[in-house]
């Protein structure tokens, strides 16, 4: 999932409480209880986002309550029920009030729980961001082992940080890694077993400070790619780290590194290896178009919001995988607060798969 100023087979789902009167959209607060079945069910009968991505930047630690509170409200009125937050410390500043790193004067994680309680909604909760992640990913194997090994030592000082203030939490699902996994820097089998080694120590530590919280990852996979490999890789990957519960896979489509015709067969090779492990799936839909940065040109990353005929194809590809899929993101490209283009798109998604059937 790229910037946007650039762009466990053991675990099980914690169930929280989910307000009827807010499914049906009867506001922010309040409501008689429904029941996360429920709620489920729901999803898998319309063809439509469940959630978002939040990827925090140096803007959110100046935003006031009210402003997330528009936020959710927005996002409620899609009928949406899910928060990723992708990192919660993003190189050394941190998003939530830290004793470790560098905390804004508004860190907005609290705040995100406080409305996601209220609202129903649930959250996975991610952990350490390396700014130079994919620079460094590319060196020797030795190089690329220590590296990780002092990622997975930052996440865990942030885990170990956030985990008594996410105990009570009932919007908290769990834990989100926020390294990326793609299908082209782990080809050879030697770095292949680094970054599986990595997982499994990761994901095992993790599992130490709550029994209950579901641990996920994301990635993606390239033009080209072979599937019956990526298949493979997965695999091998979820058996050597078995609390890793829930991989939400890209769709790519933004980006171009997928075209709609290659989705289907890439998202059908994730979905055999990851449900062959009994662990879940979720898609992640790229709910933008990318205009700059590579592969395009030299200048950094920068997009605009995708058109709604393309959001409803990649949508309709991505429910034969998935009932959970999530944009990337609401608050960046589909945000009726935001500039008139991220105004319309979140006007059109509504009529189309709100108040339509998508």
């Amino acid at each position: 999932m790229r910037r946007t100023e650039r762009p466990g087979a053991s675990d099980q789902a914690r169930r929280a409480t989910v307000t009827a009167g807010l499914l049906m959209m009867g506001g922010l607060f309040g409501g008689c209880a429904s029941t996360a079945q429920e709620r489920e069910r729901e999803q898998q009968q319309t063809p439509r986002l469940s959630g978002t991505v939040v990827q925090f930047n140096p803007q959110h630690n100046l935003r006031t309550r009210g402003d997330w509170e528009r936020l959710f409200r927005s996002l409620r009125a899609l009928g949406m029920t899910q928060i990723v937050v992708q990192w919660t410390v993003d190189g050394t500043a941190a998003y939530y009030p830290s004793q470790r790193f560098r905390a804004g004067p508004m860190p907005p994680l609290d705040t995100l729980l406080d409305l996601a309680e209220a609202t129903g909604m649930r959250m996975l909760v991610g952990l350490a961001h390396d700014p130079q992640y994919w620079s460094h990913i590319v060196g020797e194997p030795a190089q690329v082992a220590h590296h990780l090994g002092r990622l997975r030592e930052r996440s865990l000082r942030v885990a170990r940080e956030l985990a008594p203030r996410l105990a009570h939490r009932r919007a908290f699902e769990g834990w989100y890694l926020s390294e990326e996994i793609d299908d082209l820097n782990w080809r050879d089998p030697a770095r292949r077993a680094i970054v599986s080694d990595h997982l499994q120590a990761l994901t095992s530590e993790l599992r130490t400070l709550d029994a209950r919280a579901r641990i996920a990852i994301s990635g993606f996979a390239n033009a080209g790619t072979d599937r019956a490999v990526l298949q493979a890789f997965w695999d091998g990957l979820l058996a050597e780290a078995p609390e890793l519960g829930v991989v939400m896979f890209q769709d790519g489509v933004g980006v171009g590194k997928l075209s709609l015709e290659e989705l289907p067969d890439v998202l059908a090779a994730v979905q055999r290896a990851v449900e062959g492990r009994r662990r879940e799936l979720r898609v992640i839909v790229e709910v933008f178009r990318q205009t700059a940065g590579t592969p395009i040109d030299d200048r950094p990353f920068a997009a605009e919001p995708a058109p709604i005929e393309r959001v409803r194809r990649q949508i309709a590809i991505a429910r034969s995988f998935s009932t959970g899929l999530l944009a990337f993101t609401v608050p960046d490209y589909m945000n009726p607060d935001d500039a008139p283009a991220k105004a319309q798109l979140y006007e059109e998604y509504r009529r189309a798969c709100v108040e339509g059937d998508c």
